[in-house]
Formats: structure tokens, C-alpha cells, sequence
């Protein structure tokens, strides 16, 4: 038996993984979602409806401080390889109040997927959120760190392949051709849905990673916990 992943198309393996973290993120959040605690039921006039509805509006409010945990995926311009493509992250982060938050992300930059040796980008950033509310479930961001990162040579036609069974499991020779720590910001916008779900809009500038600059435009959501 020879097993080989050459068969996938490595934009359809980008969308598989897409789904795959679409799925995890949301087998995880959605339970927590379904706990999460009703606003009491409206009640009669005077003074006691006066207090519901007080706790209605609090209990629906965003959470502004705690952990949080989410998914995006989108577009990229990598302006080094005059190429774009299909781009994901899975991010996460502390925030301190209304305004402040640190957040690191895993990032695939995807690459040069039309050449007979592919390229792709990927790596690892850290950046400083500032934040500005609009209104209660409107907030423009701004952001700014490092990303560390690494540009792999997928090899057309060559594998590694090891014993597996009664046959072999042949993987793409793949090969580090670049690395290195450099900035990135970015802008974007939060949308809370609920008191700790939300929806995220971003653009980022990932610089002088490999040949240039990449751009990337990505839409996801997050959990506060």
C-alpha cells in the first residue's frame, strides 16, 4: 500500500483544514453557548419591570476583560511572490479592560501554489491590541507586534516514505528555505453577538516575510470566557 497526500490539490487541503478548525472551534463553544444562562423573563409594570429589564440589558452585555479563544480565515496578497490565496489563523488572547488585550495567533499565510514546487508561509504573532467601543456590540481595533516565521519548498514529485504496515506512508519532501522574526499590524473591527460570542474583521500586514510583504483579510469569530 503507498499512501501519498500529492493526490490532494494543496488549496483544497487548505479548505479541508479550514473545516476542520470551523469544526473543533465550534464542537467546543457551542456547548458552552447552550449553558449559558437565560435573561430572566419579562414581568408585570412599576418598579419590578423597571429591574428586569435592567437585568436584561446587563445580562446581554459583552464581557470587556478575560480570556478568549477563536478562528478566521480569509484572503492574501503576498506581495514578494506576486501571488495570492486562501489564508487561515487560530488566535487567542488575555484582555486587561474595555481598551487593552495581548493576542498571539497561528497563522498560514499559504503562498505560491501554481509553481511546480510549491511554497508555502507560516508562523507564529504577537501582537498588542488597542481597542475603541462605538457602542455596546460595535469595536474598531487596532494592533501591532512580531510575527515569527517560516517558508517551506514543497518538492513536486519527491517523497519521504517510511515502513507502515504491510506497506509505506509517503509524505512530500519539503524543505525550510527561509525564516526570520519581523513586524506586523493591523486593523479591524469586533461585533459582539451575544455576551461572549463575536464576530471579527480584520486586515493584517505581515512584513518582509520571504520575498516581501503579505496582506491578509480575514473574517472568524471568538469565545470570551
Amino acid at each position: 500500500m503507498l499512501l501519498t497526500n500529492r493526490g490532494i490539490d494543496m488549496r483544497v487541503r487548505h479548505w479541508l483544514l479550514i473545516g476542520l478548525l470551523v469544526s473543533t472551534v465550534a464542537g467546543i463553544t457551542a456547548p458552552a453557548l447552550a449553558l449559558e444562562p437565560a435573561s430572566p423573563s419579562g414581568g408585570a409594570g412599576g418598579q419590578g419591570g423597571s429591574d428586569v429589564g435592567k437585568t436584561q440589558s446587563d445580562g446581554s452585555m459583552p464581557k470587556n476583560h478575560g480570556w478568549y479563544v477563536g478562528f478566521s480565515f480569509g484572503y492574501s496578497d503576498d506581495k514578494g511572490l506576486d501571488d495570492n490565496g486562501d489564508t487561515f489563523k487560530i488566535f487567542g488572547g488575555y484582555r486587561f479592560n474595555k481598551f487593552i488585550a495581548l493576542e498571539g495567533a497561528l497563522v498560514s499565510l499559504g503562498g505560491d501554489l501554481g509553481s511546480n514546487n510549491d511554497i508555502i508561509k507560516d508562523g507564529i504573532s504577537v501582537q498588542a491590541v488597542g481597542i475603541w467601543p462605538v457602542s455596546k456590540r460595535v469595536e474598531l481595533l487596532g494592533k501591532a507586534g512580531f510575527f515569527t516565521w517560516e517558508e517551506w519548498q514543497i518538492n513536486e514529485n519527491q517523497f519521504n516514505c517510511s515502513d507502515f504496515g504491510t506497506g509505506f506512508i509517503c509524505t512530500e519532501d519539503q524543505d525550510k528555505i527561509n525564516d526570520g522574526t519581523n513586524g506586523t499590524f493591523g486593523l479591524g473591527l469586533n461585533y459582539h453577538i451575544s455576551k461572549r460570542w463575536s464576530l471579527r474583521a480584520e486586515w493584517e500586514r505581515f512584513l518582509d516575510v520571504g520575498e516581501g510583504d503579505v496582506d491578509m483579510i480575514s473574517i472568524g469569530s471568538f469565545y470570551r470566557f
